[in-house]
């Protein structure tokens, strides 16, 4: 298998590729031809290997990296990483690292993507915390619980802000990149989010389904370049009160929760799909109604009265038909 190994690297310098391909290999560790391309690689696949440590690797030689894959390895640690400051994208999925230490990982600043899904991580990576361009962090299916650790004391400044519009309001300023457009921490166990979670102005995407999370804060109102929030399977009592400031939401799940009511939202012009499904809500709000772009409207597995449903779904269906393209109330 080393033979196929040093031969495949061998070709692909040989054919200035810029793609190598090297998954499912049994590779334990990389040989040192690999440094060869170090002005040719672009894009490096190493998934479903054996790969347990990357310190004194040969990868890291490639500073023409722009794209890593590294899912599905035996990952513990990660070394110094700084060299390969052309690097955009870093999948780490489905590796062991909440099993080892980070404490000496750096990763480049360059980054825009990192994916740390399936690591058993409960502690929040500070090497995550200096990244200033990613725009995309994936951390599902990991062992987090209080999500406060990825404020570092060090890294938090100031900023304004206030989700009500009324007296303004000082929060500290997330470890997080502020660039950062989707943050995906579904299938954690997270029980609280930061009040600083509304310092992060340029999310477009939060996905924090099946945690067990009892309450947002309100702060998440101040994220108005929201477009898609998935907060469904949690325990969720209540939802934020001005939650209709978040004018460019396009989709809210929000099904599998614990909420008697939900805070008016027909003031959300983008507004196309609503789902409120298996929850405690027990009426209908004159709001339903109104809602100026919604497509579809999930209110199934509540406690409404039928008649009360039914009434709303006619008068939906009377007063916003041409918009509406399905709406479940039982």
């Amino acid at each position: 298998m080393w033979d196929q190994l040093v031969q495949a690297v061998t070709k692909a310098i040989q054919r200035k590729k810029e793609k190598v391909n090297l998954t499912r290999m049994n590779i334990t560790k990389l040989p040192n031809i690999l440094t060869k391309g170090a002005e040719l690689f672009t894009n490096v696949n190493l998934a479903e290997n054996n790969i347990k440590d990357l310190s004194n690797s040969s990868l890291l030689s490639l500073n023409n990296l722009v794209k890593l894959f590294l899912m599905d390895n035996s990952l513990t640690s990660l070394p110094d990483m700084t060299n390969l400051f052309s690097l955009e994208i870093l999948d780490l999925d489905g590796n062991d690292l909440g099993r080892g230490s980070l404490e000496k990982a750096r990763l480049p600043q360059s980054l825009k993507e990192v994916y740390m899904n399936r690591n058993a991580l409960s502690v929040f990576p500070e090497c995550l915390l200096t990244l200033t361009q990613c725009e995309w962090l994936y951390l599902a299916h990991n062992e987090f619980k209080d999500m406060s650790t990825c404020i570092p004391p060090s890294l938090a400044t100031t900023a304004t802000g206030t989700a009500t519009g009324t007296a303004s309001k000082k929060i500290k300023t997330i470890g997080l990149s502020l660039s950062l457009k989707r943050l995906v921490l579904s299938h954690n166990k997270i029980t609280l989010l930061p009040n600083e979670i509304g310092a992060l102005t340029n999310l477009e995407e939060l996905w924090i389904s099946q945690n067990n999370m009892i309450e947002l804060p309100e702060s998440l109102c101040l994220l108005v370049h929201l477009k898609h929030l998935f907060i469904d399977d949690n325990k969720l009592i209540k939802l934020p009160e001005h939650l209709s400031k978040l004018i460019n939401l396009v989709e809210l799940d929000a099904h599998s929760n614990k909420l008697i009511e939900v805070p008016n939202l027909c003031d959300i012009p983008t507004a196309e799909t609503l789902n409120f499904c298996d929850n405690a809500i027990t009426d209908l709000p004159h709001w339903v109604s109104c809602l100026p772009s919604v497509k579809y409207l999930d209110y199934t597995k509540n406690e409404i009265p039928k008649a009360i449903a039914n009434a709303t779904l006619k008068n939906l269906r009377k007063t916003r038909s041409p918009y509406v393209v399905e709406a479940r109330f039982f």
